[in-house]
């Protein structure tokens, strides 16, 4: 069962959460993590929080303003857990202001097991879903008060929802692309590799990753660890050593 942990030093995460196979979510409210970025005498308390030389000062670096310093400081978080707390498996998800176009908080989840991840991505798709749908209702409930209830399914109808989407989605496909560039072993990329790279952004599931992957074969091989004997053959999994081969660099666009 996750728990719920408040902003404590890494430092002191770390002894508890490094030995231990466990799952852990975080809330990370944007306005706390960057509101006294830039105030002398809170250094010491950054650099506490992230555990990690340099991140304040890259954080300072980004104009004000433009939610790239509140971008970072969720990044940068979540790094601290994969490199001081081991944790493999680091994702997010965006909880949006329902009457505002601002993101109001970060949920981050932690877990040394992709199983988790899996869980977690289904769980956060379907809160995008709600959320989506109550943004559009409170929206036209302004100019029209009649409405009835919540409406049928369908794609992103909120602004705010569908440029996230669109964000996230480019942002994963950019650090699949940087994992395949860095990795031309012949034996391929660990597909678990890809799978840790674009489930790190909120809004991007397993399935999108998998039908970006198919849809540029026959430049890209996806490999199974084991033979399929079956008519359907199973989708690549982070839980085996699937591989992924990239066939022709020259005729694929990983862009």
């Amino acid at each position: 069962m996750p728990k719920l942990v408040a902003a404590t030093p890494m430092a002191k995460l770390a002894p508890f959460f490094r030995e231990r196979s466990c799952e852990v979510l975080f809330n990370l409210m944007l306005s706390f993590l960057t509101r006294f970025v830039d105030a002398k005498g809170r250094e010491s308390s950054y650099h506490q929080l992230f555990g990690r030389a340099g991140v304040l000062e890259r954080i300072r670096a980004l104009p004000k303003g433009t939610g790239e310093r509140e971008e970072m400081a969720v990044q940068e978080y979540c790094k601290s857990l994969q490199e001081i707390c081991d944790f493999e498996y680091v994702s997010q998800a965006v909880i949006l202001d329902p009457t505002k176009e601002k993101v109001k908080y970060h949920l981050i989840f932690a877990s040394k097991n992709p199983r988790g991840i899996e869980v977690f991505k289904k769980a956060e798709i379907e809160a995008a879903r709600i959320q989506d749908e109550i943004r559009h209702e409170v929206y036209l409930r302004k100019t029209d008060p009649e409405l009835p209830g919540l409406f049928d399914d369908g794609p992103p109808r909120s602004r705010l929802v569908s440029q996230l989407w669109r964000r996230y989605t480019d942002l994963a496909v950019k650090q699949v692309v940087e994992v395949l560039r860095s990795n031309d072993a012949a034996e391929g990329v660990l597909y678990k590799k890809l799978f840790r790279a674009a489930m790190a952004f909120p809004l991007v599931t397993p399935e999108g990753l998998i039908h970006w992957l198919q849809s540029r074969e026959p430049y890209l091989k996806i490999i199974f660890q084991f033979s399929e004997t079956r008519k359907k053959p199973r989708k690549p999994s982070p839980m085996y050593n699937d591989r992924v081969i990239v066939v022709n660099s020259k005729g694929l666009k990983l862009d």
